[in-house]
């Protein structure tokens, strides 16, 4: 048998498969070192976004980065780098079909199929004209080797089990319950000052199978609101709220409470925890640029005020922090320059609210949050967003869920003369 050809003789179709793969490495080598820069990190080493951030796109990154150098020198070498993205894709999708059923039933998954399709039947053609150079034993175990990155990886993408503390504390059978309505926000005012309270648990986003919401069902990429009961005490100023969840819930964005402030004058925030420690209320981008301020109930009982670096996403650096116990009952205190307007006392936030760490966020963040900005034209209107658990702070589209049951919203409302 006469031996291979030298690259220097290889045909011209043989030449454009090698530069259409150097293009393809070279492309795949810039999304995989994106993805290792802006994913978070800072999470425990055992933890699922470890791998998925760290450790598996770390190796696609390098084989690819060896695939497109290799093709660059017409290397027989790349004939099994190369083959590191048509496994990737193939598990990817094995792991996804298997364990994501409703979000690989969409128009984004048919087209991302087609691409996958043609990258395997490429390397196909690819192999089939470069493979006598090397052994088919090395392309074999490249591409198995990197179709179980792909299913390790579609695994990671998985939401865990809802860790939210539902109080399941049923209305009461009393008349002055309203049931199954969703008013208007419930408006407060002291002199100039306005405030808008909207106490409603609500869902966006909403994956059918603890997936992506990006891949999510178009009927499943709006508002829906669970079933909610309400008693509005006005002369007490005395807000309860009971929702009901029927099922597990899994999300991106939701809300707990929703706050409009409207002030004449510089908008800060003081939180009962700290309560020496007043804030000031900014205006922040997304998803980069004036870096976002949050507080957050962290698993070591300790209640933390933090600012990102850019836009919502870490690391963070920590404003204010202290002991609290996940019964406190959470004072807000909302200032108009610098007097009190409004006192908030939320029974219900903080024994309910997950204290996981959130996919999304990294460096210790849970998926609770208390959001707050200044509205983007008017720094005298603020808002605020009370969720017991969802993944509005970091970088992914991932989701995380609401155990079943009834939760209540207690707050009570002063106003400041």
């Amino acid at each position: 048998m006469s031996p291979p050809p030298p690259c220097s003789a290889i045909p011209t179709l043989r030449k454009l498969q090698w530069s259409h793969w150097f293009v393809i490495t070279a492309v795949a080598t810039f999304i995989f070192g994106r993805w290792l820069w802006i994913m978070p990190h800072g999470f425990p080493i055992t933890h699922p976004r470890t791998l998925a951030n760290g450790l598996l796109p770390a190796l696609t990154f390098a084989g690819c980065l060896g695939a497109s150098i290799a093709c660059g020198r017409r290397s027989p070498i790349a004939v099994p780098l190369t083959a590191a993205l048509p496994g990737l894709g193939v598990g990817l999708a094995l792991g996804c079909l298997a364990l994501y059923p409703y979000s690989m039933l969409t128009l984004k998954v048919a087209v991302l199929s087609v691409g996958l399709g043609y990258m395997v039947l490429a390397y196909v053609a690819f192999w089939w004209t470069m493979g006598k150079t090397v052994g088919r034993g090395k392309c074999i175990s490249v591409f198995s080797g990197f179709l179980i990155v792909g299913i390790c990886w579609a695994v990671t993408q998985r939401a865990a089990l809802p860790t939210t503390l539902r109080l399941n504390i049923p209305p009461p059978d009393d008349p002055g319950v309203t049931r199954d309505v969703q008013p208007e926000p419930i408006v407060f005012r002291n002199g100039p000052s306005a405030l808008y309270v909207h106490p409603f648990l609500e869902f966006r986003s909403l994956s059918p199978d603890r997936f992506w919401i990006l891949f999510a069902p178009k009927l499943s990429d709006s508002w829906v609101p669970a079933t909610t009961y309400s008693v509005d005490r006005r002369v007490e100023n005395l807000i309860t709220t009971w929702c009901q969840l029927d099922s597990d819930n899994y999300s991106h964005l939701n809300t707990f409470t929703e706050l409009e402030f409207v002030a004449h004058g510089a908008i800060s925030v003081s939180f009962s925890p700290c309560p020496d420690q007043r804030i000031a209320v900014r205006r922040s981008d997304y998803p980069y640029g004036e870096p976002a301020r949050f507080a957050y109930l962290g698993a070591d009982d300790m209640f933390h005020i933090a600012e990102a670096a850019s836009g919502e996403k870490g690391p963070f650096t920590e404003l204010a922090s202290a002991q609290c116990s996940p019964n406190h009952l959470l004072e807000v205190t909302l200032y108009s320059d610098d007097k009190p307007a409004f006192v908030l006392r939320f029974d219900d936030f903080l024994p309910q609210c997950s204290r996981d760490l959130s996919p999304t966020a990294g460096w210790g963040v849970p998926q609770n949050s208390i959001q707050f900005h200044l509205a983007e034209d008017d720094p005298e209107t603020a808002f605020f967003f009370f969720t017991l658990a969802s993944t509005s702070v970091g970088c992914g589209f991932d989701s995380v869920g609401h155990q079943r049951g009834v939760y209540r919203n207690q707050i009570k409302i002063s106003v400041v003369n």
